[in-house]
């Protein structure tokens, strides 16, 4: 069997066929088993590690000043909580008269001057976060769209500062009027919200307000025993805190010790007077019951505040 001769050109980063062969690679070597070709015309070696999809990186050596990754794609990079679609082709604009790469992987549209903030001229070919966020309305749902533009003015963590705010958010969506994703733009800007810590608080908002509840405070302050719990969502003026449980409060290594912790939390709160309603990605689904719920613990709390 012939030896696999090294390629010192090849890392974890995709590199062009045509670089490789100039610098004196046999072209047999890239048809080996430790070389992968996530698209036509450029390969890397097989198994490197990598937070992005290897074809993003693999096409953007082919994209030029016009081009930009777009939508959902390009939400994904920024980091946004997007969701995954049956059609794994990567989405990308131009700004006319540009047009975007035409290849099996990628699905495309075309963008009028002056729309972008800013027009990418270089790798990694990104769009403004609010930009993209703009973008991602043309093929979004509202849920997604408000999850999205929440992160956006929240941070991705607790501690993260925001990757914008709401006022560049919106100087965004008026230099976006007029294009695809107006209509959904317009009605979810209103809705966006600083201090959201997840996608799935930022629905189970939505869900509330879609069943005629009144907009709950993020981020609720609860006064317990000298000190302060913020809830995921409740009303102060009620004493209602909604809790979401997600999936690392039931399954996981640490499932226990956050068992205790809620159960600890929950104690708390009820001992402070407060009524604790626990959300689960369930009632997200199907949230007839927990807006019937919710409707009659407000009205009991209403009336006892009245009574008062």
């Amino acid at each position: 069997m012939r030896p696999l001769s090294p390629l010192p050109l090849l890392d974890a980063s995709p590199t062009r066929v045509g670089d490789l062969l100039s610098a004196g690679t046999p072209r047999w070597r890239l048809y080996s088993p430790d070389v992968e070709r996530p698209v036509h015309g450029v390969v890397m070696r097989r198994g490197a590690p990598g937070a992005v999809d290897p074809r993003v990186v693999a096409l953007a050596l082919r994209m030029r000043r016009g081009q930009f990754w777009s939508r959902r794609t390009a939400a994904a990079l920024h980091g946004m909580p997007v969701s995954d679609r049956d059609d794994r082709r990567l989405e990308m604009g131009a700004v006319r008269p540009s047009r975007p790469l035409r290849r099996p992987e990628t699905a495309g549209h075309q963008l009028r001057p002056g729309t972008l903030e800013r027009v990418p001229d270089r790798p990694p070919w990104l769009p403004s976060v609010v930009d993209a966020w703009c973008l991602l309305a043309q093929v979004a749902t509202r849920e997604e769209l408000l999850a999205a533009g929440d992160w956006i003015v929240s941070g991705p963590g607790r501690y993260d500062p925001p990757a914008a705010t709401p006022a560049a958010l919106a100087a965004a969506v008026r230099r976006f009027r007029g294009t695809h994703g107006s209509l959904l733009r317009a009605e979810v800007l209103p809705l966006v919200r600083c201090g959201a810590e997840s996608h799935a608080e930022s629905r189970l908002r939505l869900a509330l307000l879609d069943g005629g509840l009144p907009e709950p405070v993020i981020q609720c302050p609860v006064p317990v025993r000298g000190r302060t719990l913020r809830a995921d969502l409740g009303s102060p003026d009620l004493r209602i805190a909604i809790e979401y449980e997600g999936a690392h409060h039931f399954v996981g290594g640490d499932a226990l010790r956050q068992a205790r912790v809620d159960v600890t939390r929950v104690r708390a709160m009820e001992d402070a007077g407060w009524t604790v309603i626990r959300v689960t990605a369930h009632d997200l689904r199907h949230p007839a019951e927990l807006i019937r719920i919710l409707t009659a613990r407000i009205a009991q709390a209403t009336a006892a505040r009245n009574a008062r």
